[in-house]
């Protein structure tokens, strides 16, 4: 019987103590494995692709320091199309 009571007491105390379970809620960072084309024609457009890990529907590409208008296409893969500014070659 005291073991019983023992038990109640601590199981009220840890519900009324406000007592969770740790969950993994925060969620991983974005990690970039491969970009694809990985070369390109100066002055052409192409489509860049950017395969990896943990991406969401709300994660943009940049190029250079603009983003660009952003295709998710799953967690593990993004599209974007590369226009503007050309790409120059490199004297």
């Amino acid at each position: 019987m005291k073991k019983i009571c023992v038990l109640l007491l601590l199981t009220i105390l840890t519900a009324g103590c406000g007592y969770t379970r740790k969950s993994n809620s925060m969620s991983s960072a974005p990690v970039i494995t491969a970009l694809m084309p990985n070369s390109a024609t100066p002055g052409q457009a192409f489509n860049l692709t950017v395969n990896g890990s943990n991406f969401t529907s709300g994660s943009v590409i940049y190029w250079s320091t603009t983003p660009k208008m952003t295709d998710f296409v799953s967690s593990g893969q993004l599209m974007a199309a590369i226009t503007l500014p050309p790409i120059l070659r490199v004297a």
